[in-house]
């Protein structure tokens, strides 16, 4: 029996203007009794059920706000422990690879038109429009001559790579994975493509609505769920919040300087950007790394968690890396002062979320990771496991 269905065990009762004779109503009390008996059993069988159920699996809460890699952790576990991807995955994965491609080449080709950088010194910007023609005629797929024509954009264009210069700097409009799609547009856009585990890895895909992925670890059950991160989409955060055994809040440290994915704005003019760039007054509003904050915050002071640990992945790592040596973190957050270096910054980061948390009982675990790297998943998911197993067996 399901804990959750609604059961109603009703008493028998004696037709109206019946007489009962003592031998009679001794039955009918054992009856009661039965009755009663029974009901007691079933409860106590569900009950006993739930019990069992909750010490068959673990189930891993997977949150954090949009863009973070929450879903891409989600697919290295299906490396780890499934035997990577579905054929329909894999189908999937053939489309997603090449409608990101296309979404950046969009974006790159809308720079060039709007801030009049041409394709290269030897042609014209009404060739580079005629380019821009025949790609916009293609949204999530197309023949391969579309690949080429990316490929020879990207390889010879002073606009392109200008572009994505200005667009890498300011942070605003391209995905993660722009730079290696557009290394593989050719490979992307053949006939025969199927991607390889890192190429699904790299697609983005926005989550909507919640996600179960099932898989054994080590002869333990293990329920993950991956609900989407996007503002209209935490509403349906909580129909996951029973019976979790352990929250996953993934925050993209790299985001210290991108304002939120919702409010973000395709800014293609050049006098706005280099208004943008030059005056620190547009960096007032919160930026993602702070709405991860935010998001953090509510959901490790809820009162139903206060006894489930959080492992905090502080994701992106790579992508930190790099742009700490060249963006101070500082500009974003006033009460940072430890520069380009990286190691400060990590330090500073952790302590900000940290301090967001308030009267609980379990403990919250902090993690630097790269999701797309399965090995770094793998080290700091074990990591969690040992902590969940060990919990576990203290409970049971």
């Amino acid at each position: 029996m399901d804990l959750h269905e609604n059961v109603t065990f009703e008493p028998t009762m004696a037709k109206q203007g019946s007489m009962k004779t003592a031998s009679q109503l001794r039955v009918s009390a054992s009856v009661s009794r039965l009755h009663h008996q029974r009901s007691q059993s079933q409860m106590k069988q569900a009950l006993q059920q739930h019990a069992q159920a909750k010490r068959d699996h673990l189930n891993v809460l997977l949150l954090g706000t949009g863009a973070c890699g929450k879903s891409t952790i989600m697919k290295q576990m299906k490396i780890l422990y499934r035997d990577g991807f579905s054929k329909d995955e894999t189908a999937e994965g053939v489309l997603l690879c090449r409608s990101n491609l296309l979404s950046t080449i969009h974006t790159l080709v809308n720079w060039c038109l709007t801030t009049g950088h041409h394709f290269d010194k030897a042609e014209t910007r009404k060739e580079l429009q005629d380019h821009e023609k025949i790609i916009m005629e293609h949204t999530d797929d197309g023949p391969p001559e579309i690949g080429e024509i990316i490929a020879k954009m990207w390889e010879h264009s002073v606009g392109i790579k200008e572009a994505f210069r200005q667009l890498t700097v300011e942070g605003t409009t391209l995905m993660d994975s722009a730079k290696y799609f557009l290394d593989k547009a050719e490979d992307v856009f053949k006939a025969d493509f199927v991607p390889t585990h890192e190429d699904i890895l790299f697609t983005r895909k926005v989550t909507k609505g919640l996600h179960l992925t099932k898989f054994a670890m080590d002869g333990n059950k293990v329920h993950m769920i991956d609900v989407g991160g996007q503002r209209g989409e935490r509403s349906k955060w909580m129909a996951a919040f029973d019976h979790c055994t352990a929250i996953m809040f993934v925050a993209a440290i790299s985001d210290y300087n991108l304002r939120p994915e919702e409010e973000m704005e395709e800014v293609l003019d050049a006098g706005r950007r280099s208004s943008a760039r030059n005056s620190k007054s547009s960096n007032k509003s919160k930026t993602r790394l702070d709405e991860s904050l935010d998001v953090f915050e509510a959901i490790a002071n809820l009162s139903f968690f206060k006894e489930v640990p959080i492992f905090l992945f502080l994701n992106k790592m790579d992508l930190f890396e790099e742009k700490i040596a060249r963006i101070d973190m500082s500009i974003y957050s006033p009460g940072y002062k430890g520069g380009f270096d990286a190691k400060a910054a990590v330090k500073y980061i952790k302590s900000r979320f940290s301090r967001r948390t308030k009267n609980r009982n379990a403990e919250l675990y902090i993690h630097t990771t790269t999701a797309i790297n399965t090995q770094s998943v793998e080290f700091v998911w074990k990591a969690a496991r040992d902590v969940l197993l060990e919990d576990k067996l203290g409970k049971f």
